[in-house]
């Protein structure tokens, strides 16, 4: 079976989750070895109001019922926004679409990554989930390497009837 993927179509969803390491182990140090008790203790006074004060941070990447997701832990943020702004993000939402691409596979699915633009996107769409007598072929629903070769001739036809 083959879906139209498009990054553009994936949810990210970021959530703070329990750190199962004690902010006592975490890498609070000082410059000779010693705990930063400062520290130590600045975080754990967080917590009992922030559940972003010591967590793991969890990225989800949400697309068409299937979910991939990457996690960070031993974090210390005041909240969502700063952790954003801590430069992991990124990388993390690389991470989690990749681990979405793989349990989409792994569900016997094919992607199709599709770049397309705005219009392209649209036109794809109404010919795949509106039209329903471009969905149904001579009274049975198109399905499998089929289908991917109509989406597939439709997008070859639709290029070329916009660049002329």
């Amino acid at each position: 079976m083959s879906r139209i993927f498009h990054p553009s179509d994936v949810l990210f969803t970021i959530t703070p989750e329990p750190e199962h390491i004690s902010v006592r182990d975490g890498n609070f140090e000082l410059s000779d070895g010693s705990p930063d008790e400062e520290q130590i203790a600045a975080i754990e006074k967080q917590m009992e109001h922030s559940e972003w004060a010591w967590c793991s941070v969890k990225v989800t990447a949400s697309w068409g019922g299937f979910e991939g997701s990457d996690h960070l832990g031993c974090c210390s943020y005041k909240d969502e926004d700063d952790f954003a702004e801590g430069g992991y993000l990124p990388q993390m939402q690389e991470e989690a679409m990749e681990d979405l691409k793989r349990n989409i596979r792994a569900a016997g699915w094919e992607i199709v990554e599709a770049g397309l633009n705005e219009e392209e996107r649209q036109a794809v769409h109404d010919y795949l989930f509106c039209d329903s007598a471009a969905m149904d072929i001579a009274g049975t629903h198109v399905k499998g390497p089929e289908a991917y070769q109509r989406v597939t001739d439709y997008l070859n036809e639709l290029r070329g009837n916009l660049a002329s």
